[in-house]
Formats: structure tokens, sequence, C-alpha cells
């Protein structure tokens, strides 16, 4: 009865370091993807890094064709409505003008001491001074 006992203890024994062998195993592999993940996050921020560097050697040649197409496209957003509009404004005026609604002609300037009397007598002027 003795030697069974014993046995039985034993084979306790190793069933736990197989499980404490098996944490180990899942430990390690999730340490190792962890360096793993640090390494491919690592190695994509240089890329990124390249791609700007890259970008602004090439940008710096090309921001003057970027700003010129920017420009460009914003004077053509606004001519679909700014041109017509002027066109618009300028036809009324020059029909305005064929039509002597507009009078360009000098006219005399009422001098200062008639431009204040009215036919009452009250002499006010814009200053408020009597």
């Amino acid at each position: 009865k003795k030697k069974k006992k014993k046995k039985k203890k034993k084979k306790k024994k190793k069933k736990k370091k197989k499980k404490k062998k098996k944490k180990k195993k899942k430990k390690k592999k999730e340490e190792e993807e962890k360096v793993q993940d640090d390494e491919e996050q690592e190695e994509e921020a240089e890329k990124k890094k390249e791609e700007e560097e890259e970008k602004k050697k090439i940008g710096d040649e090309m921001d003057y064709s970027s700003e010129f197409d920017d420009t460009y496209t914003k004077l053509a957003k606004l001519s679909r409505i700014y041109f017509p509009f002027l066109l618009f404004m300028w036809s009324s005026f020059k029909n305005a003008l064929c039509d002597g609604h507009i009078d360009f002609s000098i006219k005399k300037l009422p001098r200062d001491s008639e431009v204040g009397q009215t036919g009452s007598g009250d002499s006010r002027r814009m200053d408020g001074s009597n």
C-alpha cells in the first residue's frame, strides 16, 4: 500500500510540471508575437518617414505647379458665377448709357449759402450750429 501512494504522488507532480511548461511556452509565444508586432510597427514607421522625405524632395519642385493648379481651379469655379454676372452688369450699364438714363454731364454744384436755406427761413446746417 505504501508503494502505490508514492507512485500516485509522483504522477501528480509530473502533471503539474507539464502545466507549468505549457504556461511558459504560451508566455514565450506571446512575447515573441509582441516583439514581432513591435518590429513590424517600426518598419512601417520607417517606410512612412522615407515616403515623406521623398514627397518633400519631389514636393519642393512640384509646389509651384500644385499652387497654380489650386488657384486655377478656384478661379474656374468662381468664373462660372462671376463672369456671367460681369457680362450682365456690363450689358445693362451699356444699355443704360445708350438709352440716356445715365448722364455724365458736369453740373454746377450749388453754393454753401444756397444749400442751407429753405423757403421757411430755417437755416440749419449739417453741423447742427445755427
